[in-house]
Parts: structure tokens; sequence; C-alpha cells
């Protein structure tokens, strides 16, 4: 993979991660009727985003990943993710961990956003593939067609 398609994925990871950080931080603090959020907090959840979206350098490779070895990334990548975000919601501490409903719930929600972004980005690779297909068969038509008008 490129290093400029790579960093362009980087940013999206990032711009979805900080858009379903800032849906889960809505959900949570309307669930829990918190009033009141510091400005600190969209900053931190900011940091949070773009630290889990330099997690998905994982995924980066100058060659393509077999079956198995793209399985194996993803099951380290969702612990790492997931490690980001707990490890950021202690040490800013937006909840206590002690408190078993805060901790079920922000964990609910990290599983969902992260989920709601790897289907997004399973779709958005059908819909490369597809397009690249279609393209190919366009170029495959032309091209034989250029060749029968050789001969």
């Amino acid at each position: 993979m490129k290093i400029t398609v790579f960093f362009k994925l980087l940013i999206r990871v990032f711009l979805m991660g900080f858009t379903g950080a800032m849906l889960s931080i809505t959900v949570f603090l309307t669930a829990f009727s918190v009033k009141q959020v510091p400005t600190t907090l969209l900053w931190q959840a900011t940091l949070l985003a773009l630290l889990s979206a330099l997690v998905s350098l994982i995924y980066y490779s100058n060659r393509e990943f077999s079956k198995q070895e793209l399985f194996q990334r993803k099951m380290i990548h969702f612990p790492c993710t997931l490690g980001v975000w707990l490890g950021g919601a202690y040490h800013f501490r937006w909840f206590s961990f002690t408190n078993f409903k805060y901790v079920t719930f922000f964990i609910v929600e990290l599983v969902l956003v992260y989920l709601l972004i790897m289907i997004s980005f399973c779709f958005i690779s059908h819909s490369q593939a597809k397009r690249l297909n279609q393209k190919l068969t366009e170029y495959q038509t032309k091209r034989s067609g250029d060749l029968d008008e050789c001969h």
C-alpha cells in the first residue's frame, strides 16, 4: 500500500473514530444525566481518536496480507483500540472504574462504534472493488475491440 493512500486511510479512520466518539459521549452523558460537559473532554476525545487511528498502522504494509495475516492483525487491532479508549478514560478520569454500570456501558459503546467503523470500511472496500472491476471490464472490452480492428 502506498504511503499516501495509507495516510488518507488514517485520516478517514480518525474522522470516523472521532465522529463515533462524539456520538458515544453524547449518548453516555445523556444516559447518565450529565448536564455540563467540560471542553477538555472534547480535546481528550480528539487525542484518543488520533491515537486509536494510529493503532491502524498495524495494517500498513508494502505487500498484500493473506487472509490469516489480516485476521491476526484484526485480532490485535481491536484489543489495542479498546486499550487506547479504556486507558484514556481511566487516565482522564471520565468515570469511576469501580462503577460496573459505567464501565459496561462504555465498553458496549466502544464495541458498537468499532463494529460500525469496520462495517463501513467493508462497504467502502466492496464498492471500490466493484468500481475497479467495472473499469477493468470496460478496459478489456475496449482493448479487445481495438485488437479486432487491427486484424
